[in-house]
């Protein structure tokens, strides 16, 4: 095979193909992702790796909204880490919306990465449903067909004519390569280490199932038919209870460790001298894959943006003795190496919120992260002025959060309605005291009739 052939049979492993039958376009095996949930569930390392990157992307969630309700069973920090999980393994996510008939969201939910797939485009080469699935290999299944997120009023109310009370609500599918139909899965380039290191274990459980621990070769005379308490008993049956006695003689965990052979013993009528008895060495080596489990190990811990070893291995007595330290500035620098992914989640969460039934959440969504953000400020001393942004957003969002700040946004929304407090003034207070968008803000005050001196005295 000449290496432009190779390149070509490389490209269509990795090329999803639109299926007709079904309408949706199937996955590769290469890329598909219950591959990546069997390599995550059953590589230790794998499995390690990602719960602590989907962690350090998460971080603490959003601790002034954490507690809201995004659907029947779910809270805002349990979206949040179903989206970070769902961006870690297989760099993309589906989240569900249902809305109501003003076009706003009422709830949300993460759909399950291996169930859903991209429907065929339309006229205007636009992939405009996603269609969901518990088992994609059962064809008596029929899947449901959502439309893509959209947030155009017109549209939602076509759909909401089209399905009536059936409505299913809308998709959104954030694809971290966009060029391409579906993203390559964190675990690609390492594919074949995390099945090394699958196969490492399969391997040594072999051994352990199947290999010589420490069994006992017995050499007896033959046995022959024989009288035993004036009963004429069978050479077999002789030969079985030997091995039983023997056996129970070395305990329940040894049985079927006996290997019995039976030989004649020339001249020797000594009973001691007729029984040999050789105990046989196991022969299994630990370390046979030792190199090649490290090499796997240390691929896969780069394929999650170069974790510190020290944050996904097991760590040797002795260092957490004398490296609090050294720990500390690997979390800082995997919370540095994770900032895209974080940024990304930030995003999500602020463009899914755009649209909330619940105006005051419409804000900028940031996640608080695992390391404090004044530590961070030790370890970057350019960066004070950052911080003091942060800072100040912080204290926003925790005033935003407050009984008090709930109880100054009604006054101000009071004053603005009793004429007492400009529309421009309004706004600036709700803007920078408690970081409100221009657009949430005026939404906040709405548009009240102005209340007149007598309606107020009335009050």
């Amino acid at each position: 095979m000449n290496f432009k052939s190779s390149v070509k049979e490389i490209v269509k492993r990795f090329t999803p193909t639109f299926v007709k039958q079904v309408g949706v376009y199937q996955y590769t095996d290469d890329l598909n992702p219950l591959l990546t949930n069997y390599l995550t569930r059953n590589s230790v390392t794998c499995h390690t790796a990602s719960n602590l990157m989907t962690q350090f992307v998460s971080g603490y969630g959003i601790k002034e909204f954490n507690d809201i309700k995004v659907n029947d069973k779910q809270t805002l920090y349990n979206l949040i880490t179903d989206i970070a999980r769902s961006i870690v393994d297989n760099r993309g996510v589906y989240i569900h919306r249902n809305l109501n008939l003003n076009g706003k969201t009422t709830t949300l939910k993460v759909i399950p990465f291996d169930t859903a797939r991209v429907g065929k485009k339309d006229d205007n080469n636009y992939n405009a449903k996603i269609l969901v699935k518990k088992d994609w290999e059962d064809r008596k299944e029929k899947p449901q067909v959502f439309d893509v997120w959209n947030d155009d009023k017109k549209v939602i109310q076509a759909q909401f004519d089209a399905q009536g009370e059936g409505y299913k609500g809308q998709v959104l599918f954030i694809n971290f390569d966009s060029h391409l139909i579906y993203p390559l899965p964190r675990l690609m380039p390492v594919i074949n280490d995390a099945y090394t290191e699958i196969q490492a274990g399969e391997y040594k459980k072999s051994l352990m199932d199947n290999g010589f621990l420490s069994k006992f070769w017995v050499t007896t005379p033959p046995f022959t038919d024989s009288l035993v308490n004036g009963v004429e008993t069978p050479a077999e049956q002789l030969r079985k209870n030997f091995v039983d006695d023997f056996e129970k003689l070395l305990g329940v965990k040894n049985a079927g460790k006996i290997l019995h052979t039976e030989a004649e013993f020339d001249g020797v009528d000594d009973l001691d001298k007729n029984i040999v008895i050789k105990e046989i060495k196991q022969n299994v080596d630990d370390k046979a894959f030792s190199h090649t489990e490290e090499s796997a190990k240390s691929n896969i811990i780069m394929a999650y943006n170069n974790a510190p070893k020290i944050l996904v291995t097991n760590v040797e007595t002795g260092v957490f003795g004398n490296s609090g330290e050294l720990i500390k500035q690997a979390k800082l620098f995997y919370q540095e190496s994770t900032e895209r992914e974080r940024m990304e989640l930030e995003n999500i969460l602020t463009f899914i919120f755009s649209k909330w039934h619940q105006p005051e959440y419409r804000i900028k969504m940031e996640i608080d992260t695992l390391i404090n953000i004044d530590d961070k400020a030790i370890s970057d001393s350019g960066s004070s002025q950052n911080v003091a942004v942060d800072e100040n957003a912080k204290a926003q969002a925790q005033l935003r959060g407050s009984v008090g700040g709930v109880q100054g946004i009604l006054q101000i929304q009071q004053s603005y309605a009793q004429g007492l407090t400009s529309l421009t003034s309004a706004l600036a207070i709700l803007e920078e005291i408690y970081g409100f968008s221009e657009e949430v803000a005026r939404e906040l005050l709405g548009n009240p009739e102005k209340i007149t001196d007598n309606e107020t005295n009335s009050i």
